[in-house]
């Protein structure tokens, strides 16, 4: 039998400001996608950017509600036809647009320290 390693510290390097933000007419949404999966979680945005900002707030209220979206990925995307439903997460930033300002700050939940075993 391998003998376990101990990981001392991993971090995820990135966080969604550094990509540029799309310049072409909305609505954007904030997405999570899961092998074939996937779903829209905040929006619609007009612009882009604000999408962006959103990533890491809809990332961490969906941590959450499911524990397995550690393993999902999240982004933005476009839709471009007449869709303008709201994002399944929206009624929970509505009322808290102060705490989604704070989460909205870049690397709070895009990097992340653990400590375990590796088997």
């Amino acid at each position: 039998m391998r003998q376990a390693k101990n990981l001392a510290c991993y971090t995820h390097h990135g966080t969604p400001n550094e990509q540029k933000p799309d310049t072409a007419p909305g609505p954007y949404y904030v997405s999570v996608r899961d092998g074939d999966r996937y779903g829209l979680l905040l929006g619609p945005f007009d612009e882009h950017q604000e999408a962006l900002d959103m990533v890491g707030p809809a990332m961490a209220k969906a941590i959450e509600f499911d524990g397995y979206a550690h393993f999902y990925s999240f982004g933005t995307c476009r839709v471009k036809c007449n869709f303008n439903k709201p994002g399944r997460l929206n009624e929970f930033f509505e009322r808290n647009k102060s705490e989604c300002v704070k989460l909205a700050e870049p690397n709070k939940a895009f990097s992340q320290h653990k400590t375990g075993s590796y088997k």
